[in-house]
């Protein structure tokens, strides 16, 4: 299937399910929510912390961005995730109801390329979309800097087509699934691997930064430890200080 970039005139809505640990100071996802609120697509920020999660939102809000409580039992530490997770993701994504032609799940700290978004079409057929494993993924810990960010070239026990970071589902992907992508183990590669039995996986062009910060599933030591890593470029400095000043 061939994309072309014509997601402007898509119905596209964004999700982005947060879980701040009791930190109402958490960096990361500011930047997330500031990047993603530019793109002027209906956004919505989904927060299981009561006043804490709401109140960390109101800053960014906006008649494009909206704030939703989502229940989440607990905090998931399994960085494959759990039923627990994979319940905070689709109830978030279903929290713009029917009407749009994708909706795209978002890492609460993943910064995605708009040429991603760009890439998104009318099709009829269900599907998943995602930025493509051979595309770039940086990783930038705010804890040492931009400086000191690296590029990782991940290596999964199974071949995987799409990128951690944004998980895109159309209008017929969503009813093929009843409304909720996440039902197998891993979350984004159970998703993954759902679509790609019964509907299809496109891969898209373009780059996801991930901003680390204190606590999370996936830590620094734990990608370093998993998968090749190695120091960034000029070019893609730039990129990171474009979003993290």
């Amino acid at each position: 299937m061939s994309f072309c970039c014509n997601a402007l005139s898509m119905k596209v809505s964004l999700t982005i399910p947060i879980y701040l640990r009791g930190n109402p100071n958490n960096r990361a996802v500011g930047l997330a929510i500031k990047h993603y609120s530019t793109l002027g697509f209906p956004l919505h920020v989904c927060g299981s912390e009561g006043d804490i999660s709401r109140d960390y939102c109101k800053p960014y809000l906006s008649d494009t961005v909206k704030y939703f409580e989502v229940p989440q039992a607990s905090f998931t530490k399994s960085s494959g995730g759990d039923d627990v997770l994979r319940k905070k993701f689709n109830d978030s994504i279903a929290t713009h109801g029917p009407g749009y032609d994708w909706y795209c799940l978002m890492g609460a700290d993943d910064l995605v390329s708009l040429s991603f978004f760009a890439g998104l079409t009318d099709t009829p057929e269900p599907t998943m979309a995602g930025i493509g494993m051979d595309q770039k993924l940086i990783i930038c810990d705010l804890a040492t800097g931009p400086s000191n960010a690296y590029t990782v070239q991940l290596r999964y026990r199974m071949p995987l087509r799409l990128l951690p970071g944004v998980n895109a589902f159309n209008a017929a992907a969503m009813e093929l699934c009843n409304w909720q992508p996440y039902q197998r183990n891993g979350c984004e590669t159970g998703a993954e691997l759902y679509f790609r039995e019964f509907g299809d996986v496109v891969a898209l062009p373009g780059w996801v930064l991930m901003v680390k910060e204190g606590p999370v599933l996936n830590s620094t030591q734990h990608v370093k430890k998993r998968h090749p890593t190695q120091r960034i470029n000029g070019a893609e400095l730039a990129l990171i200080k474009g979003f993290v000043k």
